[in-house]
């Protein structure tokens, strides 16, 4: 919540946007999606800047000062729909989907699909897959993320492994 605004995402595909201080009364209405809302975040870097996701596979970011223009991708990005979206410290967007997880460096540009990723687990470096992702989170100075898919449960990718190739298929992970 920022502005002491709500936002609340429906499953006809609407935002509707309230604020705290003038009760029930619903301050903007948005027709965002072709489905259902799926997620809601705020931005950590711009106070008047939240996104949302849909089953449609679409992100959108508002601005509050001009709720007339929207920012989207332009396809589908996920088939089956995004069940979860993620704002990293460095403005990076993380979405969870059936068919794994993907980032961006904004919305306008191409992202990137991983399906699995090695992580650390009891102490030593596996493969495991990301396909049905649907929470995404961190601790406070990102150096976990915390992804939870259908299959595994919890799996904690740390960023201290660093990075080495992204692909369609797969982000390796190994110790720097």
């Amino acid at each position: 919540m920022r502005h002491n605004l709500i936002y609340i995402g429906s499953t006809s595909g609407t935002i509707n946007i309230r604020d705290i201080r003038a009760g029930i009364e619903i301050i903007a209405r948005i027709n965002a999606h072709k489905s259902k809302v799926s997620c809601l975040i705020t931005s950590k870097h711009n106070t008047h800047v939240f996104y949302s996701a849909g089953a449609d596979g679409i992100i959108n970011a508002y601005d509050l000062r001009n709720l007339e223009q929207s920012y989207n991708t332009d396809q589908p990005q996920q088939k089956y729909g995004i069940t979860c979206l993620y704002e990293a410290n460095n403005g990076k967007i993380y979405s969870g989907g059936a068919e794994g997880l993907r980032i961006w460096d904004n919305i306008h540009n191409k992202s990137c699909m991983i399906r699995s990723a090695c992580a650390l687990i009891n102490g030593e470096i596996k493969k495991v897959s990301l396909q049905y992702v649907d929470c995404i989170s961190a601790n406070d100075d990102e150096s976990e993320l915390y992804i939870s898919n259908i299959p595994i449960g919890i799996t904690v990718l740390s960023p201290k492994y660093g990075i080495e190739e992204f692909g369609e298929d797969i982000a390796q992970l190994s110790q720097s």
